[in-house]
């Protein structure tokens, strides 16, 4: 292992998409952004938190794709936000916070819930560890029953996220980037 270099536990790359989980796809697109040398470990094995993706960084495993970052912007030097007024890093963080706390778990929904069959295909596993993946939609499941999303209807689900992607489109308008015409966190 090399000191100062970033390694990037994730699970493999499927077809055209680099990384299943959104917080992976987060993790990568920041590291990409900040010009962070890092090397991708692909694997199914959780880290500190129990989840993926997470980091190894001089011999010290770290998970939570937020708190990741903001060890690196401190550790590195990194501030994509420094452009933002303060006004303007609240707005980007209640976004955020929307999109990992509420629009996530009806994509969770709508994934490994209404649309179970369909993973197989996406995984490209063989059928035996499909069967595997049960395990993890029961686990998805009962997530999103501790979170309360799981207590509501599909379509209550569907309407929530609705009126997420709403939000996020009329704020977004025509900029090219969430928060302006540069990229941010």
């Amino acid at each position: 292992m090399t000191d100062g270099k970033v390694y990037y536990h994730c699970v493999p790359p499927v077809k055209a998409i680099p990384c299943l989980t959104p917080f992976g796809m987060k993790l990568e697109t920041y590291l990409r952004m900040a010009g962070i040398q890092y090397e991708a470990v692909y694997g199914r094995r959780t880290g500190p938190k129990g989840k993926i993706p997470w980091i190894k960084y001089n011999g010290k495993a770290m998970g939570d794709s937020g708190l990741i970052i903001e060890f690196l912007n401190k550790e590195k030097g990194v501030d994509l936000n420094k452009n933002l007024s303060d006004t303007d890093r609240a707005v980007s963080r209640a976004f955020t916070k929307m999109i990992e706390e509420n629009t996530y778990w009806g994509l969770s929904r709508y994934r490994w819930i209404d649309n179970f069959a369909q993973l197989g295909e996406l995984f490209e596993v063989p059928w035996l560890v499909q069967q595997l993946l049960r395990v993890a939609r029961r686990q998805t499941r009962s997530n999103m029953w501790a979170h309360g999303i799981g207590r509501h209807s599909r379509e209550e689900v569907e309407g929530i996220m609705e009126k997420d992607l709403k939000a996020l489109s009329s704020f977004m308008g025509t900029k090219p980037y969430l928060m302006g015409d540069e990229p941010t966190e």
